[in-house]
């Protein structure tokens, strides 16, 4: 079986053309097209965003394993984008809390000196 032919088994499990699934993925619909003709061979533009739907790459290109990697779904790639996300938010959200007690601190510092110098005068 031939990339090709592998290509149009995925299209019709997606239940989807060429154009739908270029849209959906957000590659050029001429080369989704063109690799469903035989035309051209799947770059990484393609190939990555095949694999973020869970398509097994292994599979497209050279036959070897199933049609679908069951550790890249979509669904597991968005709930892990969520969980980073949010990781980095809260780190970040820590992060700034500390800045802003230091500059409270230097504020606090610069009244007493203010204080100070005051006095002296």
């Amino acid at each position: 079986m031939t990339i090709q032919e592998r290509f149009k088994l995925f299209l019709e499990h997606k239940d989807k053309n060429p154009t739908q699934l270029a849209k959906e993925i957000n590659v050029n619909q001429k080369t989704l097209d063109n690799l469903s003709k035989g035309k051209a061979k799947p770059s990484s533009t393609v190939l990555i965003p095949l694999a973020e739907l869970g398509l097994n790459i292994n599979w497209l290109l050279i036959g070897e394993g199933k049609m679908l990697d069951k550790n890249t779904s979509p669904t597991k790639n968005k709930e892990d984008k969520f969980t980073n996300d949010i990781e980095y938010v809260k780190r970040e959200n820590e992060l700034l809390k500390s800045q802003l007690k230091d500059k409270e601190r230097i504020i606090e510092l610069k009244d007493a000196m203010i204080k100070l110098l005051s006095k002296e005068s």
